[in-house]
């Protein structure tokens, strides 16, 4: 029983990568780069939506991995469970949901993006839960 719940949720959780911390060298000195330093905090938008058109769960990690390394996103994540949602927190300076919709969708000729709501955020969630992420 203790395994059935334990699968139940772990196949229901988002799938979540943090970036690796990336080193940036000097002539003077070595220092580590926190991955959000360059994001203006002030400009934060989530952006919430549902991938329709493929179901396959290497598409949808390739979708995760295309976002996570983008220009101007601070957090992703994509459901592997249907209805498969998905949220990206952005700079809005940096970045726009255009420029989103189109590095998700990468070369996915049938995939779509339905539900999707963009609002500005007040502040960096800690964790990332895709607000249409179980089905009603």
């Amino acid at each position: 029983m203790k395994r059935l719940v334990l699968t139940a949720l772990l196949m229901s959780a988002p799938v979540v990568y943090a970036r690796p911390l990336q080193a940036a060298e000097s002539s003077a000195s070595k220092t580590t780069a926190v991955p959000h330093a360059n994001l203006n905090m002030n400009a934060l938008h989530r952006l919430d939506f549902v991938v329709t058109g493929t179901s396959c769960p290497a598409c949808l990690l390739k979708m995760q991995k295309r976002i996570d390394i983008a220009a101007g996103v601070a957090k992703a994540a994509v459901m592997l469970r249907k209805p498969y949602g998905g949220v990206v927190i952005y700079d809005s300076t940096k970045t726009g949901k255009d420029k989103v919709f189109t590095v998700l969708k990468g070369d996915e000729k049938k995939v779509d993006f339905q539900k999707v709501e963009d609002a500005p955020i007040d502040k960096m969630p800690i964790i990332l839960v895709p607000h249409h992420s179980f089905d009603k």
